[in-house]
């Protein structure tokens, strides 16, 4: 059995970052504006994996349902691609939307806010071509 292909180079995206400003890519050097939490109650827990807990929260200013996403303590970095990722491509087809982003002032668990989205009766293949969708356009806007 073959061992890995050593400087093996992607045909596609192989010179993405030469085409973005450094701003768009260097996801260690971005600094999140990290806000208060006090705006958002939480209201029930919708489920937790590997690296957050999530709970449906409402911004209490104007009754906006969210998606918070408390994160583990995980290596920064990590925390800090996930947040850049969501921020250029906000607004994209079929991507969630990157609400906000808090820290709570007493424990210091940083959280990510996204927009709150229902989905009941769905077929699996429309969920297929939805995510057919945001990734072309994940895709796409590396180039734009």
């Amino acid at each position: 059995m073959p061992g890995p292909v050593a400087g093996s180079k992607s045909r596609v995206y192989a010179d993405v970052n030469t085409l973005k400003s450094r701003e768009y890519w260097d996801y260690e050097a971005h600094v999140p504006n990290w806000n208060n939490q006090e705006d958002y109650q939480l209201v029930r827990k919708l489920g937790r994996g590997k690296y957050s807990e999530v709970f449906e929260a409402i911004n209490i200013t104007n009754n906006e349902k969210v998606v918070v996403k408390i994160l583990k303590p995980v290596k920064k970095k990590k925390i800090k691609r996930e947040i850049k990722i969501l921020e250029n491509l906000r607004g994209g087809t079929n991507i969630i939307r990157l609400v906000d982003t808090v820290k709570d002032p007493v424990v210091g668990a940083l959280m990510t806010l996204l927009s709150f989205l229902i989905q009941c009766g769905i077929e699996t293949h429309q969920k297929s071509r939805v995510h057919v969708e945001s990734a072309a356009f994940a895709h796409a806007a590396i180039f734009t």
